[in-house]
């Protein structure tokens, strides 16, 4: 069968124009597939993340370094270093390697110096500007560590506390003149008969006034010619012939018994009068004699003098401590505290160590901008390994809820049996905030300890074995401490720097050869007061050895100076004294007037009855 040639002609016809219609389809299809992918948008992506990359890599480390140095120096005021930085994506995370902290009262020391500081962060909380931290761990700390260069301290004046307490009394016997002439206005004795002087003459004119209104109200001569006029009036003064002036008598009766009444309230006043000034008079020589003792005892050695030696070997020791804990307490305050004021109702907190303020809007789960939940902290003493663990770090108690506790412990350390340091940091309510800190240390073997670094009495104790308890507690800038001390088998060694001369270096003497045979010691000792202005009080058994040895050197001079001291006490009051006296004296006066006055008037109801 063959097939026309029509038909072969029409069957190219039919098919050609469908392989350009499919063809162009495809076209079509390629070229809308390449517009979706933007080359240069992805070149632009990958560009950012390249620099991002080399940023991460070659300054964030760098500029977390830098910050944790400033702002630690910030906090400390000395010197911070870090060796190393690294902040990880994967987990977030932010490791510190070396970090010291340099001691700013002994530049050449790291008061603090941590090995590894690491901790990871949440993330999601992390976009908030939110740093969380469930445990953070510092391993390898030191403490009182050498550095290789000296750091940086920032100026700082020493406190005045310590220095108070530093310095041997002067033990010198004083020139009674001198003594007298810088003392003489403050007195009390002098004062007190001065005043009573002044008061006498006053009390004078106010009685001579009132005795004159007395008598001239109830002068027994009118009343006696009142009632003369009324027997006058009926015959002879019997009691039928006055029977009709009865009523008349009894009136005059009643009224002089009513100016009796007066008198005796009066009497009752005067007496109250004289009688304080009278004392005073009586009192005289003991108050003298006060006031030599009180001289005695501000200008030389005496036993209250003497208990200042337990104040002089621990004061200063307990002073400085004290003094160096609350300043670290103010330094460190900006990683537990941030002050927080309100405007238009909203908290606005100043960021720790950098510019500008942040308002902190209200939150469905407030969370604070910073929050270790649990700090780690290994530290290692030549005496051996400490552990510890902090409790919520935060600037934001009051956020949180909860205060931050602390506690660090070690047990069987060379010598050393036992620490253990605790506390709580509370500041969830700002207007309310409380320290409180606890230490107690057993079998403390002490050596080469310093307890007094005065020029005439330097003391180191150069072995012995310290039991120490310490309860603290800040609150509201005022603290209050309670230290007890219990020092066996010591070995205490004085040195001789400066000899001084006359009593001054007998009693030297006594006190360095006391303190020699001392082997056991209770000392105890409080602490109260404002931050900047604490008093320290301190008790020890050495007082009343000390009393027992140098009171025979100082006795006799003592008692000498203090007779001078009555003399002249005594003949500076002399002319006041007889003043006070004579107004005594006219005061007693009116006195037997008014008991002169009562006397006539009851003589004269006597009379008439």
């Amino acid at each position: 069968m063959t097939t026309p040639d029509n038909a072969r002609v029409q069957e190219p016809e039919t098919s050609a124009p469908a392989a350009p219609a499919g063809k162009g389809r495809k076209e079509r299809k390629e070229r809308k597939r390449s517009g979706l992918v933007r080359w240069q948008g992805i070149a632009v992506f990958f560009a950012v993340c390249a620099l991002l990359a080399a940023f991460w890599l070659l300054f964030l480390n760098g500029l977390t370094e830098r910050a944790v140095e400033k702002t630690g120096a910030a906090i400390v005021g000395a010197e911070v270093d870090l060796d190393a930085a690294r902040v990880s994506l994967s987990p977030l995370g932010v490791t510190l390697s070396r970090l010291q902290v340099t001691n700013p009262n002994a530049p050449a020391t790291n008061i603090f110096e941590a090995g590894r500081i690491s901790f990871h962060m949440d993330g999601p909380n992390a976009l908030r500007h939110k740093i969380i931290v469930d445990e953070m761990r510092v391993e390898g700390v030191k403490l009182n560590s050498p550095r290789r260069t000296p750091g940086f301290v920032a100026k700082s004046e020493g406190p005045s506390v310590v220095q108070q307490l530093m310095e041997l009394p002067s033990f010198v016997i004083p020139n009674v003149k001198e003594v007298f002439e810088e003392e003489k206005a403050g007195l009390p004795s002098l004062q007190l008969i001065t005043g009573a002087v002044d008061r006498s003459e006053k009390a004078r004119a106010k009685w001579d006034g009132k005795v004159k209104e007395l008598k001239a109200a109830a002068d027994p001569d009118k009343y006696q010619k009142m009632y003369e006029e009324l027997k006058a009036r009926k015959g002879k003064a019997s009691l039928g012939n006055i029977l009709g002036g009865a009523k008349d008598v009894v009136a005059l009766q009643k009224q002089v018994r009513a100016d009796l009444k007066v008198i005796a309230s009066a009497k009752d006043e005067f007496s109250a009068d004289a009688g304080a000034l009278r004392q005073i008079v009586t009192d005289a020589p003991g108050l003298v004699a006060g006031d030599a003792r009180k001289l005695i005892e501000k200008y030389s050695l005496t036993s209250s003098g003497l208990a200042n030696i337990s104040r002089l070997l621990f004061g200063g020791k307990i002073a400085g401590q004290v003094s160096s804990a609350l300043r670290w307490n103010d330094r460190l305050a900006p990683l537990i505290d941030r002050i927080k004021t309100q405007v238009k109702g909203k908290d606005v907190v100043k960021p720790l160590r950098a510019k500008g303020m942040d308002v902190r809007f209200r939150e469905d789960n407030p969370l604070p901008d910073f929050l270790a939940r649990l700090v780690s902290v290994s530290i290692s003493l030549p005496a051996g390994d400490f552990a510890g663990r902090i409790e919520n770090l935060t600037p934001d108690q009051d956020i949180l809820g909860r205060p931050l506790k602390f506690r660090f412990s070690g047990e069987n350390l060379k010598g050393l049996k036992s620490a253990l340091i605790e506390g709580v940091f509370d500041r969830t309510r700002p207007a309310t905030r409380k320290d409180v800190l606890d230490i107690r240390v057993r079998g403390f073997r002490a050596s080469g300890l310093t307890l007094s670094t005065s020029q005439a009495l330097p003391v180191t104790m150069t072995e012995g074995l310290v039991d120490l308890d310490v309860g603290a507690t800040l609150e509201k800038g005022t603290i209050s401490a309670r230290i007890a001390a219990g020092l066996r088998g010591i070995r205490l060694a004085v040195e001789q720097k400066a000899a001084r001369q006359g009593l001054a270096g007998r009693v030297d003497a006594a006190i360095r050869t006391a303190l020699l045979s001392v082997s056991n010691l209770n000392v105890s000792a409080e602490v109260t007061g404002a931050e900047d202005n604490f008093d320290v009080k301190v008790r020890s058994d050495i007082d009343d050895l000390l009393k027992n040895a140098v009171g025979a050197v100082v006795r006799d001079q003592m008692a000498g100076l203090e007779r001078d001291l009555k003399a002249a006490i005594s003949d500076r009051i002399s002319e006041p004294l007889a003043k006070l006296g004579a107004g005594v004296k006219g005061l007693d006066a009116c006195g037997l007037e008014l008991d002169g006055l009562t006397k006539r008037l009851n003589d004269l109801l006597k009379k008439w009855k």
